[in-house]
């Protein structure tokens, strides 16, 4: 059921890729690590600092009264914000939320990018060309190519995400001073069953059809609507809605995207949500992969 020489074959045509995007990965995370650390964005508001700042709006004829008289909420309206939602700024984790969007949109589209080449590849591309011809006329049994393929990619993205938790692990600790191990282990384990179960649709599209177009057509913009939907749908989150910068309806795109079971609030809260999520993932993976290695054993190749 595994071919180890195919397996082989497989690394030496994709390592390059798989080194280029985990790269990509490891970099982003070390640099939000290292800058945020050296700022403390978490400080809440200054009320010495915005007594300071409604002086000079006194001085220059912007606000009527003396600002010594305003309470916080009064100087803050004074200046033309909306005070519960500066409260809402002032009480948001801003290094939670900065490494949220790198687990949740920059390191699942590197991954993308990845997912939608490599899975082409392992198939589709060689059905295509002819080469999966040459691969089956050795004793080598479909069921063992399909499934060595499947465990290359559960590999790859493995250690992809692998590396970039001790990378996460290594600067955080660096950047911040001390580092949060299981809240950072549970991010990374919630990307890579993102990307598993993103895989799965990629590897499943690349079994079912014998021509690479149309697995790449059909997996890839999959995937890229996923992706579409999730940063819309950003803009109706409770995050967003809170600080004045998001529009509630938009909410309905995280409807639409399996993106969204990768909870990272529930991860932040410590709640159990994040559980059964992540179980949907790692199910539509499952689903996924054995749909696709079903039917690349039974169809009918042009060889």
């Amino acid at each position: 059921m595994f071919s180890k020489p195919l397996f082989k074959q497989s690394v030496k045509a994709n390592w390059g890729l798989w080194l280029a995007v985990t790269i990509g990965m490891v970099a982003i995370v070390t640099v939000i690590n290292l800058i945020m650390g050296s700022l403390d964005l978490n400080q809440g508001m200054d009320e010495e600092k915005l007594r300071e700042y409604a002086m000079i709006l006194y001085q220059a004829g912007a606000l009527q009264g003396n600002p010594d008289m305003y309470s916080i909420q009064g100087l803050i309206e004074a200046m033309g914000l909306d005070y519960e939602k500066m409260q809402n700024l002032a009480n948001m984790d801003i290094n939670f939320f900065i490494k949220d969007m790198h687990y949740t949109m920059t390191s699942v589209l590197l991954g993308m990018i990845f997912v939608i080449v490599t899975c082409n590849k392992l198939v589709a591309a060689q059905v295509d060309r002819g080469s999966m011809a040459y691969v089956l006329s050795t004793p080598t049994k479909r069921s063992s190519v399909v499934m060595t393929q499947a465990v290359f990619m559960l590999l790859a993205l493995f250690g992809m995400f692998l590396f970039t938790m001790l990378f996460d692990f290594l600067t955080t600790w660096i950047g911040y001073g001390s580092v949060d191990f299981g809240q950072i282990a549970l991010m990374s384990l919630g990307g890579f069953f993102t990307m598993l179960a993103i895989s799965g649709i990629c590897f499943m599209a690349s079994c079912l059809f014998s021509l690479s177009k149309n697995a790449l057509a059909v997996g890839g913009s999959i995937t890229v609507f996923f992706l579409v939907c999730k940063i819309l749908g950003m803009f109706g989150s409770p995050t967003f809605v809170n600080m004045g910068m998001g529009v509630e309806a938009m909410n309905i795109f995280n409807y639409m995207t399996i993106i969204t079971l990768f909870d990272t609030a529930s991860i932040q809260a410590l709640s159990n949500a994040f559980i059964w999520k992540f179980a949907i993932l790692a199910g539509i993976a499952i689903i996924t992969y054995t749909v696709g290695m079903v039917r690349f054993t039974k169809k009918d190749l042009p060889l």
